[in-house]
């Protein structure tokens, strides 16, 4: 992690620390240690998983990093990024990728399509804003951005 973004979060936590003990002492500051805690060991088979699954990518993305630059160029690549964005499984796994497809020179309307695609038509997003807003306006928002991926990878493009 680079010395800002140790930085950030610790600052980010220093001010959640603060607020937290504000409002309850520490009572309140056990409570969300111990939920941050429970949190942690739900979550970490899935990261144990998740990045075994971007460290097999990876290596085998770098083994065949011309034949990945080849099939993803373009505007089948900027297709392929549209999709791929929609049914990714996470983005936090997709980062490492990224990062190494853009050092090997992979184009940027690719990724951006990706990273846009992800952002405002996954499935992931669908279902939390479905849960927060309901079924018609995550439906709309959907259809409302449904080409602006393709669109600002095509601008990229040129």
């Amino acid at each position: 992690m680079r010395l800002l973004d140790g930085v950030l979060f610790l600052a980010v936590a220093c001010v959640v620390f603060w607020l937290t003990f504000r409002e309850g002492g520490w009572g309140l500051v056990y409570q969300g240690a111990w939920a941050g805690g429970k949190l942690f060991v739900k979550l970490l088979p899935i990261f144990i998983i998740a990045f075994f699954i971007v460290g097999m990518s990876l290596v085998l993305m770098e083994l065949h990093m011309d034949q990945v630059k080849e099939w993803i160029h373009g505007g089948r690549g900027i297709l392929i990024a549209w999709v791929g964005g929609m049914i990714a499984p996470s983005i936090l796994m997709l980062y490492p990728v990224f990062k190494t497809m853009w050092e090997q020179g992979v184009g940027r309307p690719v990724i951006i399509t990706f990273l846009l695609s992800f952002s405002l038509l996954s499935w992931q997003v669908i279902i939390i804003r479905a849960s927060l807003l309901g079924w018609g306006l995550t439906m709309t928002a959907f259809f409302s951005a449904l080409l602006v991926p393709l669109i600002v990878g095509a601008i990229f493009l040129l």
